[in-house]
């Protein structure tokens, strides 16, 4: 059993499995044990339907974190996460906290799982999306963005895995991951990851399905961050991250569900057996492109 403990900190529903629910089974499954701070409250995913928001008040939210910096297990802790924020004073806060946590323990991983939108649009609004990208993307030593995010946050159209290479290798972030990026096997989807210490980019795919259910970039940061955890190189941690993935996926498709089946099939979680394809990334050129964005440099 790993001596590990990470703080989760980002949406809660009531009814689902997406948000914290899929993000702190994942690694509390894998043998993490999770502190777990709710961003905002929401009866479902509101892609089923009208969902009421409840995001506390801000001095009440400030009270909460105050009284966090001041927990005697803080400086044991061995990561926390970040996802889904309910309003820019949140990420300010929440920014504290982590210099706070990275001040008494800098070895403790932050990976940031920026949540902003996908298909071209953003789903929160634009102040929280600039407050995460300017407080919380530069102290993260990992960030896990959609293909979609990683554009918005980078102010760059990436076209192709070898243009994601290109920005993660001169990024200050430990690990690199665009998920929904670009596939080169057909009918499959496609996860981008460079690893900035080893400086190697792979891709790893899998067969894609249609209407997925919600939730899974929560499950797979909440895989992949117990994996790294538990002493797994990245590009291990990505393979069977993705793999324990695709198995969830293909196991809720089969049956219908419009939930990931977590708890059904939690065993997939731990010894995931589908193969998926690894590929090397190089880039465009031989010559290094700087290119960092304004916040991160």
């Amino acid at each position: 059993m790993m001596e590990h403990t990470s703080l989760v900190i980002t949406s809660q529903v009531v009814h689902g499995r997406v948000g914290g629910r899929g993000v702190v089974f994942a690694l509390e499954r894998l043998g993490v044990p999770c502190a777990f701070l709710p961003t905002i409250t929401l009866p479902w995913h509101p892609g089923h339907g009208t969902a009421t928001k409840i995001v506390a008040d801000s001095l009440d939210f400030q009270n909460l974190i105050n009284d966090l910096k001041s927990a005697p297990w803080l400086k044991n802790l061995g990561a926390v996460i970040t996802g889904y924020m309910g309003d820019s004073y949140q990420v300010a806060v929440v920014a504290e906290l982590i210099k706070k946590i990275k001040a008494q323990n800098p070895d403790c991983l932050y990976l940031c799982d920026p949540v902003l939108g996908d298909r071209n649009s953003l789903y929160i609004g634009e102040d929280i999306a600039v407050s995460i990208r300017d407080d919380l993307l530069p102290l993260a030593d990992i960030i896990t963005p959609n293909l979609f995010e990683f554009n918005w946050l980078m102010q760059k159209d990436h076209k192709s895995n070898e243009a994601l290479y290109e920005t993660a290798r001169v990024l200050p972030h430990k690990i690199t991951v665009v998920t929904s990026s670009f596939a080169m096997m057909k009918n499959s989807k496609a996860v981008f990851l460079y690893d900035n210490q080893e400086e190697k980019a792979v891709l790893s795919e899998h067969q894609g399905f249609e209407n997925v259910p919600h939730g899974t970039g929560d499950l797979f940061s909440g895989l992949f961050l117990a994996r790294l955890l538990s002493g797994q190189p990245s590009i291990k941690a990505l393979e069977l991250s993705c793999s324990a993935l695709f198995e969830i996926i293909a196991q809720t498709m089969k049956r219908g569900n419009k939930e990931l089946l977590l708890v059904e099939e939690q065993l997939r979680l731990e010894r995931p057996m589908a193969m998926v394809n690894l590929r090397q990334i190089s880039g465009l050129t031989s010559k290094k492109v700087r290119f960092v964005p304004k916040s991160l440099s």
